[in-house]
Order: C-alpha cells, then structure tokens, then sequence
C-alpha cells in the first residue's frame, strides 16, 4: 500500500517522537523510555508500560503496511480497558492524598476516554484503515508523551512527596508514643 504524502509525514513524527523519548522500538527495546517516565509506583509505571506496548504494536503494524483491521478493533479495546483500570487507580490515588491538579487531571481522563470512544465509534463506521490507524496511533504518541512524562511524573511526586511527609508524621507519633511509654514504664519502676 502506498501512503499519501501526509500519511508518510505522520509517520515520520511518531518515529521521531518515539526516538524522542528513546524508545528503540524496530530492537523491542522500550526499557530506557520506560525509565525516562518512572513513577515508582509500580502499578502505574506497570500500566503506563503497558499502554507503550499497545502503542507500538499499532505502530509496527502501520510501519510494515501489514494492518489488520480485527486486531486494530482489538488492541482499540485493550486500550478502553487500559484507560478504566489505569485511570480509576489513578484518581483513587490522587483523592487518597488530596491531590490538588486532581480535578484537572481527571478532566485530561475524561477527554482521553471521549477520544478514545470517537476513534472506536469511527472504526466501527468503516475508514480507510490507515489514515484512520495513522491519526489514532500519532495521538496516542503525542499524549503519551505530553501527559505522561509531564502530568503523571508530577501527580507521581506529589504522592511521594505526601507519603514521605505521612511517614514522617506516623514516625513522630510512633516516637511520642515510644517516649510516653517509656515514661510510664519508667514511673512505674
């Protein structure tokens, strides 16, 4: 299949974003990018590798011209799946320790999944495959690069941030309480 002059730019800006964020995807190598948005929670940095995967996938089926639109339809559902659990667990998260961009951030949620749901709702009208793969796999690319590697490695800080400070106030209360039983025991003797 012979792309159009705009497809083949498209395809360009998701290779060079990719090598971007080091991604070494032709040698399956996605390690170094994976570390590059590091969250160090690891169920996030889980689904956020996850996601990366499903992102290359679509990619390498539109580099080599081999798309197939049953498995584009599937990895679409992978995806909707992806953003519900990834999503919910975020925002549990966020609530958990009074994040304050968690409004905006779940507003970013909500308009991933309305996008998402457009794509899905598209493909089921019947587009030309490619374009349509094109458009879904270079918006996937350029929100994973934007959203994640700033919004979530922020959120991520944040909430290491706060459960260092609640360590630290579980700490001094454990001190107090080491320190007034010590008293006790000590008044008792």
């Amino acid at each position: 299949m012979t792309l159009s002059a705009e497809n083949q730019n498209k395809l360009k800006d998701i290779k060079s974003i990719l090598y971007g964020m080091e991604i070494d995807y032709e040698r399956g190598n996605i390690d170094h990018g994976l570390d590059k948005i590091k969250t160090d929670i690891p169920l996030i940095d889980l689904h956020h590798q996850e996601l990366l995967e499903l992102v290359i996938t679509i990619f390498k089926m539109l580099d080599s011209s081999k798309l197939n639109e049953n498995k584009l339809k599937s990895l679409l559902e992978d995806l909707i799946v992806y953003s519900l659990e990834h999503f919910a667990y975020e925002e549990k998260l966020m609530q958990d320790a009074e994040y304050p961009d968690i409004n905006k951030h779940k507003h970013q949620h909500n308009n991933f999944n309305l996008k998402l749901n457009c794509f899905l709702s598209e493909l089921n009208a019947k587009v030309e495959l490619y374009d349509y793969a094109i458009r879904l796999n270079l918006w996937l690319v350029e929100w994973y690069s934007s959203e994640i590697l700033h919004n979530d490695r922020k959120m991520a800080l944040f909430l290491k941030r706060k459960r260092i400070k609640l360590y630290a106030v579980a700490g001094g209360i454990g001190i107090c309480l080491v320190a007034i039983l010590l008293i006790f025991i000590y008044r008792k003797t």
